[in-house]
């Protein structure tokens, strides 16, 4: 799997690799050739739909930007500080978790990033009610 963006001077020595063992999908990321980061889906029904890597102004290391599936239709998007990444500790590294009931939608550049999704659905109308939300580093 190719990676679906990279956003800001990521280094070339970054590079993205995904794996599967015993049905679950890893994600993990080198530097160098070497592994500074990864992290196992939690369920086998979970799937890596899109992700990259974004290097945001004033921080040192990049971000790694995954959108999961998440139950029938959903989706979950989880932002990774490479530089939290611990071995003990696999979730210090999460920054950012934002997950809907319904697609997601992403603008990203170097300042930020615009998650446009869907909120449950309205009593009244019946229709998922819009929301969006911004994650700054």
């Amino acid at each position: 799997m190719a990676e679906d963006f990279r956003v800001g001077e990521v280094p070339a020595s970054h590079k993205i690799g995904v794996k599967e063992s015993d049905h679950l999908k890893t994600i993990f990321v080198t530097k160098d050739e070497k592994e500074i980061f990864s992290y196992e889906a939690d369920l086998v029904t979970q799937q890596l739909l899109k992700f990259g890597l974004v290097k945001f102004k004033k921080m040192k290391e990049p971000h790694l930007v995954t959108v999961w599936s998440s139950g029938a239709h959903g989706q979950e998007l989880i932002v990774f500080d490479l530089s939290k990444f611990s071995e003990k500790d696999k979730e210090a590294s999460i920054v950012y978790l934002y997950g809907s009931a319904w697609t997601i939608d992403m603008e990203i550049n170097q300042e930020r990033i615009s998650i446009k999704g869907n909120k449950e659905v309205d009593a009244k109308t019946k229709l998922p009610v819009k929301e969006e939300l911004t994650f700054r580093p």
